[in-house]
């Protein structure tokens, strides 16, 4: 996946990449050893992308650290884009919200 959206042809630059450990508050990912492998994970990510930039530690379940997330997210995309935040999207792309939330 990283593959597929990790550079912009048009812009010929790498999106940044957000390495995102999500559980962090399952008991089996507090085990040392298993850490560990998380760890050889991010850096083996880090050197085949150059664009890896951050390394988060998040839970879904308790919301921990989801603020840094969502900052980390406006900061990076602010770096591909300075204007993405106050372009204008047609209002047919926001009908897919409603599709998708029909289909729950």
């Amino acid at each position: 996946m990283v593959h597929a959206y990790s550079y912009d042809e048009q812009e010929q630059k790498a999106s940044p990449i957000i390495f995102v450990w999500n559980k962090i508050d399952n008991a089996q990912l507090k085990d040392a050893a298993l850490a560990s492998e998380r760890h050889r994970e991010y850096g083996e990510a880090k050197r085949q992308f150059d664009s890896v930039c951050r390394n988060l530690k998040i839970s879904s379940k308790t919301g921990y650290q989801f603020l840094d997330l969502e900052q980390a997210i406006a900061e990076d995309l602010s770096t591909i884009s300075k204007d993405i935040f106050q372009v204008e999207y047609p209002a047919t792309w926001l009908g897919v919200i409603e599709k998708i939330e029909r289909l729950k």
